[in-house]
């Protein structure tokens, strides 16, 4: 599958290094970010209830049991029965595909609502229980991350893991700031699919290690075939309270998972051929072996 980018092509076009910034000082942000969020999940739901109440409250049930009624009149003459008989045809047929319409809207909104759950389940542990770093198996990590209902929701998108080379490697790290980082990492990807392609795609997580003066890191892929990035926005993502009209989503968490990174001594950077064409994110951290 082509995502558009590869960390091995030179056409890709590379963020450039932000100073670091430390973790604490970004926490406004992602509280400001998680709260944009929820408001963007929120309204498809209250969309979806207003549209399935105005819907059904448009379809006139009484009606219908009025023609049921004439209906089984034993005087009833032949034009007239033949009539009410298409009548209700078309009145059933019509309620079937409001019912249909509405369990659809019901589905998308019980997904919504989950995800929105998971957030804010995630955030209350986040602030509640802020631990300090401890050696992480981030292939564990990955892995849960990867198992959550949104996740297995989006029907139309396949995650594909390949984390077999890092196995036995960890890092230093808070693990619910890791796995917060992830989670957005792959709901960033999630979005961009569903704006192209009628939601369907792909999202390549994979890791490697390699070295870099000296020191050892464990560098993760996140490569989705979304809608990508623009090479005037690419520089930017990463920037406090970065949007643009067409992205208003998990990306404004996207500095504090920076931040984050930073403050465990990686770096978090991205790449994208352009519109269209999909987008990698790329985690980087020190890592060490054991056996």
């Amino acid at each position: 599958m082509d995502f558009g980018v590869s960390s091995n092509e030179g056409t890709a076009q590379s963020i450039p290094a932000i100073p670091p910034q430390p973790l604490d000082s970004a926490m406004a942000e992602i509280i400001a970010a998680t709260m944009h969020n929820l408001r963007n999940a929120i309204n498809p739901v209250l969309i979806n209830l207003d549209l399935s109440q105005e819907n059904l409250s448009g379809f006139n049930v009484r009606e219908l049991n009025t023609a049921l009624q004439e209906l089984q009149a034993a005087d009833l003459n032949a034009e007239r029965r033949e009539k009410l008989h298409a009548y209700l045809l078309a009145g059933v047929d019509h309620l079937g595909k409001l019912l249909e319409d509405t369990r659809t809207k019901y589905k998308d909104s019980i997904e919504r609502l989950e995800g929105i759950d998971q957030v804010i389940s995630a955030h209350e542990q986040f602030a509640v229980n802020r631990e300090v770093r401890q050696e992480l198996n981030l292939r564990a990590i990955i892995n849960e991350v990867a198992a959550s209902k949104f996740l297995s929701r989006q029907q139309g998108i396949r995650l594909e893991l390949d984390l077999d080379s890092i196995e036995g490697s960890k890092v230093s790290a808070e693990q619910l700031s890791l796995q917060l980082v992830f989670r957005y990492l792959l709901i960033n990807g999630v979005e961009a699919i569903l704006r192209t392609s009628g939601g369907k795609g792909v999202i390549r997580v994979s890791a490697d290690l390699l070295c870099k003066d000296e020191t050892e890191y464990l560098r993760l892929s996140v490569c989705d075939n979304g809608s990508g990035l623009d090479p005037d926005d690419l520089g930017k993502v990463f920037q406090e309270g970065f949007t643009t009209k067409e992205i208003k989503d998990s990306r404004l968490g996207l500095h504090w998972c920076k931040a984050t990174i930073e403050d465990f001594g990686g770096q978090l950077t991205a790449e994208s051929k352009g519109s269209g064409q999909g987008a990698c994110f790329y985690v980087m951290l020190p890592c060490f072996h054991t056996s």
